[in-house]
């Protein structure tokens, strides 16, 4: 793989990753700055519990997507999304159905959590289809717009209507879904094919379950240190997320191709620029992560200052877990979906074990402690199962 073809799709993904992350960061600085910090914490609950949802819901179908040039079933996107709708739907059911049994009841912040996760799963699946079907400038556009959308609805109520802050936030989530459908386009029906999905990407479904599960943490420190803990580890968690942003461009440049390849050795010569990219990626963030004991509360706010030191653990959190990202979609190029799974899983396990033991006996820092050093395992394991992998194949 020449270095030009290399970085020429990539540095154009990157850009409209880059946007995005900076859409994300306005997004959450709104909705934070409006509402109580307490209301932020109901609400990064609700979205955790329907992060779950949506792993068990998705089928592990967008990871799948991104390699839909392999299928040799007929119809398969249109199947894909079909199922992802009722998925999304039953997602944010079950988002309400929480805030009910919570003790809440239906309120604003919940009808914005459970739209959000549904129209993610929507999002993410339209752009993945279009990233696995080579139509990358309609995903890139995609990635832009399922941001700057929302960020359009909400600026507007954030300084116009404070109190209807999640109540159009809902509004611009859903916007947002409509515009990515439109750009996916008609696709052709040939039936569900619920059982070739389900048997056919179990391991792609298991990663997706383990990997949507690790945000029950927020659900566990609301639960044992009230919504003002949950509100502050969710907000510096969500601050940090958009390092992904930049990694999911490198993996869904990387996917299609490593797929695409026709030789194992093709596939892992040309897995090593991505790699190296990511990792070098992931170093620098942990460099700068010190500056975000600072930057954090000045962007959130007031309410977030004593919570310094959680913004930089969850950062280097995110960088960790960033470079883990890519490793993981190398796996997959090379088939090892069901080794991903375990490694996945037992990371998981590992970091909520280790956030229950920390809100039990220490606090919500020791929780963000406990998430690095299981995304740390996660590295590991993930670079077993590559020399694993490439051992088996020499």
């Amino acid at each position: 793989m020449g270095e030009r073809g290399f970085l020429g799709p990539l540095s154009r993904l990157v850009g409209a990753r880059a946007t995005s992350s900076v859409l994300q960061f306005l997004v959450l600085i709104f909705i934070a700055r409006s509402v109580p910090i307490e209301s932020f914490g109901l609400y990064s609950s609700g979205l955790a519990v329907g992060a779950v949802a949506s792993g068990v819901l998705g089928l592990g179908i967008v990871t799948r997507a991104y390699r839909i040039q392999a299928e040799s079933i007929p119809g398969m996107p249109a199947s894909y999304f079909a199922i992802t709708l009722v998925g999304a739907a039953l997602g944010f059911v079950i988002v309400l159905a929480y805030a009910t049994l919570s003790g809440s009841g239906v309120e604003s912040w919940s009808v914005a959590a459970g739209a959000f996760v549904a129209t993610e799963m929507i999002n993410a699946l339209c752009q993945a289809l279009l990233f696995g079907m080579r139509r990358n400038a309609r995903a890139e556009l995609g990635v832009v717009l399922g941001r700057a959308i929302p960020l359009a609805f909400i600026a507007v109520a954030a300084t116009a209507a404070p109190a209807s802050t999640f109540s159009v936030a809902a509004i611009g989530f859903v916007a947002a879904a409509v515009v990515n459908v439109l750009l996916l386009g008609r696709l052709r029906w040939f039936g569900w094919h619920l059982i070739a999905v389900i048997v056919g990407g179990r391991h792609y479904w298991y990663a997706s379950m383990w990997s949507m599960a690790q945000q029950l943490d927020v659900v566990i420190i609301n639960a044992r240190l009230g919504p003002a803990a949950a509100g502050a580890f969710s907000g510096a968690f969500r601050l940090a997320s958009p390092i992904h942003l930049v990694t999911g461009a490198i993996t869904s440049t990387m996917l299609p191709k490593l797929t695409a390849a026709e030789t194992t050795l093709a596939r892992r010569i040309g897995a090593k620029p991505y790699l190296r990219l990511s990792a070098a990626y992931a170093a620098a963030a942990v460099l700068v992560s010190p500056v975000m004991a600072w930057v954090g509360p000045l962007l959130l706010g007031e309410a977030f200052q004593q919570y310094g030191l959680i913004f930089v653990a969850l950062f280097i959190n995110s960088a960790v877990s960033s470079f883990a990202q890519v490793q993981a979609a190398r796996s997959y190029a090379e088939g090892h979906a069901r080794a991903v799974a375990i490694a996945t899983g037992v990371s998981t396990l590992l970091g909520l074990a280790l956030v229950i033991l920390a809100v039990l006996f220490a606090g919500v820092l020791a929780a963000a402690v406990a998430l690095v050093v299981a995304r740390l395992v996660l590295v590991i394991q993930l670079a077993l199962v590559a020399r694993f992998a490439a051992s088996m194949e020499d």
